[in-house]
């Protein structure tokens, strides 16, 4: 087994994996909490890709730096062989601190937005409620939170995932480049 295929059925079963819980939640909380989630995983998703664009920029001299500070003389031989190969990994550094900000941020994000969804599902409630009594979870509310939960695991997946998958796009771009030279 190659291990590019190896590395779409891991992302195959966590797809899968993230479905289930999403909608087991969804199930489990209902529509009208899973539709506030929904919200404030999109807002964290749009937050985190322009955070993650501009930090990106800030970082790019400090990649500079560590791209200088790798001609090692370990390495030296290797670089001398092959010239352009320092190009390709800064290409390559620079490649990778997109994915990793865009999940750090993410993560805290979404984890942050969970405070302000505590009191939006409260103000929700309130306006939902009959006479002050807590309104239940029907079938209808259940099964509409299944399916919001559903979008909320393909939300969480694509924005966890994507990353890595444009990564692993580039870097077999770049190898391809550096094949195709030599």
């Amino acid at each position: 087994m190659l291990l590019s295929e190896l590395i779409v059925k891991i992302f195959v079963y966590a797809f899968s994996g993230v479905l289930a819980l999403y909608a087991l939640g969804g199930f489990i909380k209902g529509g009208r909490k899973m539709g506030v989630r929904l919200f404030f995983l999109i807002i964290s998703l749009v937050l985190s890709v322009v955070l993650s664009m501009l930090l990106t920029d800030v970082f790019k001299p400090y990649v500079e730096r560590v791209v200088q500070t790798i001609n090692l003389a370990e390495l030296q031989e290797l670089i001398n062989a092959s010239p352009s190969l320092i190009e390709y990994v800064y290409a390559l550094i620079t490649a990778l601190i997109g994915p990793i900000l865009f999940l750090i941020l993410f993560l805290v994000i979404s984890l942050l937005m969970k405070i302000p969804g505590i009191f939006v599902n409260r103000m929700v409630n309130e306006m939902v409620s009959k006479n002050g009594e807590k309104p239940k979870n029907t079938w209808l509310n259940r099964g509409v939170g299944v399916l919001i939960g559903l979008l909320c695991g393909v939300v969480a997946t694509s924005a966890l995932f994507t990353p890595f998958l444009g990564y692993m796009t580039l870097a077999d771009q770049v190898y391809s480049e550096v094949t195709e030279k030599e």
